[in-house]
């Protein structure tokens, strides 16, 4: 956990340090060093490079899985992930591989559901309007493009 800086002094939207620095606030600010654990950022880099040996022993690239795929094969596995963390949990012996598992297939998803809605596409395969029409509500619809400002 971070100490805070009590010879720092907040004047309206800029600070002033004792050494005359100055610089905007960071109210507004996404805080990734509050947000995100080194040790489960750590742990999660550890399970992904020891999965990308593949079958026939070559190695995949690092970034390989942000070629894309299907946000259905995530689904599938981020519930048979789910269901082995369950049931260690139920059995007290949560295995950091299923929790592993279960961070890629979210992340995958979460990446290809952003992928398509930064491209202005309505996800087709979850059947939801990404971009919904003002005043819509979000529906399965047929795959469409949408035209984006």
């Amino acid at each position: 956990m971070k100490k805070k800086d009590s010879k720092i002094k907040p004047v309206a939207k800029m600070r002033v340090f004792d050494t005359g620095a100055t610089r905007d606030t960071d109210v507004d600010k996404y805080d990734f060093e509050g947000f995100l654990s080194p040790l489960v950022l750590e742990r999660y880099a550890e399970y992904m490079h020891k999965h990308r040996k593949q079958s026939d022993g070559c190695l995949r690239d690092s970034d390989n899985w942000q070629k894309g795929m299907s946000v259905t094969v995530y689904m599938k596995s981020l519930w048979r992930h789910f269901m082995a963390v369950w049931k260690g949990y139920s059995q007290g012996k949560t295995e950091e591989e299923d929790l592993c598992a279960l961070l890629f297939n979210a992340m995958g998803m979460l990446h290809e559901i952003l992928k398509k809605k930064s491209k202005g596409f309505q996800f087709k395969e979850l059947g939801y309007n990404l971009i919904p029409e003002k005043g819509k509500v979000l529906l399965p619809t047929k795959y469409k493009k949408v035209k984006t400002s």
